[in-house]
């Protein structure tokens, strides 16, 4: 830009490909993997253990709701940080192919 700025969008479009959007995956993948079709019999047969069994649920509960919340983060971040890019993009006339190539990026998130 004129404003003697520049940005390097080639570094935005790696964090976003490469750390956030790999985050947002590896997140969901963490939530996927918290087991939530227990019983209270896997847990124990000694009387109380239903509490035990409780407190596990609810944090296993609480646990998939931040990595999905988490998830989302990392997904605005990759999203925001492209769509800087193809915009800085068309302030600095890059050629279309370019441009479109970011558009792809943003549509595979």
């Amino acid at each position: 830009m004129t404003d003697g700025y520049s940005v390097d969008t080639d570094v935005l479009r790696d964090d976003a490909n490469k750390y956030f959007s790999e985050w947002k995956a590896d997140l969901l993948e963490f939530r996927e993997a918290v087991p939530t079709d227990l019983t209270k019999d896997d847990f124990s047969n000694i009387p109380g253990a239903e509490g035990l069994y409780t407190a596990y649920t609810q944090a296993a509960d609480q646990l998939k709701s931040y990595l999905k919340d988490g998830s989302t983060q990392m997904d605005y971040f990759a999203r925001t940080l492209l769509t800087t890019v193809r915009d800085y993009m068309i302030a600095e006339q890059a050629s279309q192919s370019d441009i479109d190539s970011v558009k792809q990026e943003l549509e595979e998130l």
